[in-house]
């Protein structure tokens, strides 16, 4: 049965501003008591959810986004700015909360500093994300969630969330993100339980090697094949590529396009659309990492958002 939305989106949200051809030295950051000048600025939205959401009705998809913003004048141009885009926003507002603000400094050599502010995300309540969620299980063909850790007041309804949503033939995909300096092991254990349970799990390579407590891809690989149930993976490594591993155990190691980035910001949440997008197409696991490296290739390397044009575009390249 078709449904009328192809993927709801459950995480954070930011208004993300990105000053490009930013000088400094990756080694030495931001000078302090000095002003140092720009190139570029660019108000976007941002956050894993926001990314994914975004990326993904550029790419054709039907999409719903789940998040929190405050009653504040940032919140006013979150808003404003997804007015113009073709999701459908199911959004918490409070008063009593900041948007959160995300602050992107990218130097002409591509590395970025990043900086953020804010309680939206944080309050963003359990009870309330699993109402809405379940309300849209008869509606969504995916399940996306990203920035697992730093949604504190979700992390104890995700898995009910993601059990549920599968009951109803609910495809779940997860990234967690990264792994700051407060995520404890009581932290780490759950989302390990998580992963057992969903469909897709695309960490970058760091991630992935901090959370399973291995050396290489390969060591947790065979870590996750011992599993009694595990998802379908595909771990994220930036330049070098991405290496898969499917049900059969088979292993898929896909370069990825070889572009002059601009801002690097969102790059994992564009993939895992265009994995999404590919994976709904019945794309083979290879063509469907290959047409997510496009989308992300894109999304770093140029000004304008990835489009189905702009992806085939290259991908006939």
């Amino acid at each position: 049965m078709t449904k009328p939305f192809d993927a709801l989106a459950l995480g954070s949200i930011y208004l993300d501003i990105h000053y490009g051809e930013f000088p400094f030295d990756p080694e030495i950051g931001i000078r302090s008591e000095t002003e140092t000048v720009g190139n570029e600025v660019q108000l976007r939205v941002g956050g894993s959810a926001a990314n994914f959401a975004q990326v993904g009705s550029g790419l054709g998809l039907k999409t719903a986004l789940v998040a929190k913003i405050g009653q504040d004048r940032v919140g006013n141009i979150v808003t404003d700015i997804l007015n113009e885009q073709n999701i459908l926003r199911l959004i918490f507002t409070d008063p009593e909360v900041k948007t959160n603000v995300s602050s992107h400094f990218t130097n002409p050599q591509g590395d970025t500093i990043q900086t953020t502010a804010g309680t939206a995300n944080l309050a963003l309540d359990g009870e309330d994300a699993m109402r809405v969620v379940r309300n849209y299980f008869d509606k969504i063909s995916a399940l996306y969630i990203g920035s697992y850790f730093k949604l504190t007041m979700l992390q104890d309804k995700y898995e009910a969330i993601v059990k549920s949503a599968r009951e109803h033939d609910v495809l779940t995909l997860l990234d967690h993100g990264m792994i700051s300096n407060v995520v404890n092991t009581g932290h780490i254990e759950q989302v390990k339980s998580l992963v057992r349970n969903v469909d897709v799990y695309i960490p970058n390579e760091q991630e992935f090697l901090t959370i399973w407590n291995v050396n290489s891809i390969k060591q947790g690989f065979e870590k996750m094949l011992s599993l009694p149930k595990r998802p379908i993976i595909v771990v994220t490594r930036g330049a070098n590529g991405a290496i898969g591993l499917d049900q059969d155990g088979s292993i898929h190691d896909i370069p990825s396009f070889k572009v002059q980035p601009k801002n690097a910001v969102g790059a994992g949440d564009s993939f895992n659309a265009g994995f999404l997008k590919a994976w709904q197409k019945k794309f083979s696991m290879d063509e469907a990492i290959r047409y997510a490296h496009a989308v992300a290739a894109i999304r770093i390397s140029e000004n304008t958002p990835p489009s189905k044009e702009s992806v085939q575009a290259l991908l006939d390249k």
